[in-house]
C-alpha cells in the first residue's frame, strides 16, 4: 500500500490528470483494519465523551442563556447522493445571523457580521473545533468515524452538483463513513477548493487503512491546538 504524503503541495493540487480516477473495488480497506478502526472509534469517542462532558454542559446552558435558542445547531449531512443521510450536531457559537443567507452576497461584509455575531468564547471554541464535540456521539453510534471523507450539508451538496456533477458523482463509489476529521481537513488549502477537497477524500478512500488513520489523528490534534486549517465551510444558522 502507497504511503500517503501529508504534506500538501498547492501545484499539484491545479491540474486534473492528479485527481484519482474510479477506485478499482479490489482496493477496499481489510477487514482486519475495518475492526480496528471501529474499535479505536468506540474506544476514543467513549473516551472522549466522557473526559469532555463537564465542558459541553456547561458550554451548552451559556449558549441558551445567551443567545435563546437550542445549544446545538443541527444539519443533514451526507457524502453523496448515494449515501444515507445523518443528523450531525455543532455547538452553537453565534447569535442567529439568519439574514445574511438572504440576498447577501458581499463575502467580505458577511464574513464581518459573522465575527461580530460570534458570542463571547464562540470564536475560540469554534476555532479549536470545540464544536464539533457533539459528533462524538454520531461517531459512538456508528453513523460517521473520527476520521473519513467530508459530508456535506444537503443545501451545500446540491450547489456543487450544479456546479460539477461529474466530481459529485465520483463521490459515490465512497464506501467509508463521513469523518469529524480527514485526510483533507489536515492538508487543505485556504481559500476553499471542492477539487482539493474532492481529491483528497478520493485518497483516502483509496489508500485507507488504520495506521493511515492513526496518522491523520494525531495531526488533527496539532492542528486543533495551533489553531490551523479552520473548517468554516458550513456557517451556523
Amino acid at each position: 500500500m502507497n504511503n500517503i504524503n501529508f504534506n500538501s503541495n498547492s501545484s499539484e493540487m491545479t491540474s486534473g490528470s492528479n485527481y484519482p480516477p474510479v477506485i478499482p473495488p479490489g482496493l477496499s480497506v481489510h477487514s482486519i483494519s475495518e475492526s480496528l478502526k471501529r474499535i479505536s472509534d468506540i474506544v476514543l469517542s467513549l473516551a472522549g465523551i466522557l473526559i469532555t462532558a463537564p465542558f459541553v454542559l456547561i458550554y451548552t446552558l451559556y449558549a441558551a442563556l445567551l443567545t435563546r435558542r437550542s445549544p446545538f445547531l443541527i444539519q443533514s449531512r451526507t457524502i453523496s447522493t448515494a449515501h444515507p443521510v445523518i443528523k450531525v450536531p455543532k455547538l452553537r457559537t453565534l447569535r442567529p445571523i439568519i439574514h445574511l443567507y438572504y440576498g447577501k452576497t458581499d463575502a467580505v461584509s458577511r464574513e464581518s457580521e459573522i465575527k461580530a455575531a460570534y458570542i463571547p468564547f464562540g470564536r475560540t471554541v469554534r476555532t479549536h473545533h470545540f464544536d464539533k464535540l457533539p459528533q462524538l456521539i454520531n461517531v459512538l453510534k456508528g453513523e460517521m468515524s473520527l476520521i473519513g471523507p467530508k459530508a456535506f450539508s444537503i443545501e451545500k451538496l446540491r450547489r456543487i452538483q450544479t456546479i460539477d456533477a461529474q466530481q459529485m458523482q465520483l463521490r459515490t463509489i465512497i464506501k467509508s463513513k463521513p469523518g469529524i476529521s480527514g485526510l483533507w481537513q489536515v492538508n487543505r488549502i485556504i481559500p476553499f477548493s471542492i477539487e482539493e477537497l474532492m481529491f483528497y477524500d478520493l485518497l483516502y478512500e483509496r489508500e485507507k487503512c488504520f495506521i493511515t488513520d492513526m496518522k491523520i489523528l494525531l495531526k488533527t490534534f496539532g492542528l486543533i491546538l495551533f489553531r490551523r486549517n479552520i473548517d468554516t465551510s458550513e456557517d451556523g444558522k
